[in-house]
C-alpha cells in the first residue's frame, strides 16, 4: 500500500492487523470535513497513476527495456 498511499496525503496508513489503530484512523478522518476533503482531493490526483492504460504502458515499457538489455 506505501506505493499507493501516502499518509497524511492521500489517505491514513495503520499498523496491518491493528483494528484498533484502523478505527482510531477512521473516527479521526470521519470528525475533520477539512481532512476529509484534503485526503480525498490528493486521492483523487493520484489515482490518475494508477488507471489500467498508464498501468499496461509502464509494464510493456519495462518488459521492451529489460528485453533490449538482454540482447546487449
Amino acid at each position: 500500500m506505501r506505493e499507493m498511499v501516502t499518509d497524511g496525503v492521500d489517505g491514513i496508513v495503520v499498523p496491518p492487523r491493528n483494528v484498533d489503530a484502523l478505527a482510531l484512523a477512521m473516527v479521526h478522518v470521519h470528525e475533520n470535513q477539512e481532512l476529509r476533503d484534503e485526503l480525498r482531493s490528493a486521492g483523487l490526483m493520484h489515482a490518475v497513476d494508477f488507471a489500467p492504460q498508464r498501468t499496461a504502458k509502464a509494464w510493456l515499457d519495462l518488459h521492451r527495456e529489460l528485453l533490449a538489455a538482454s540482447k546487449a
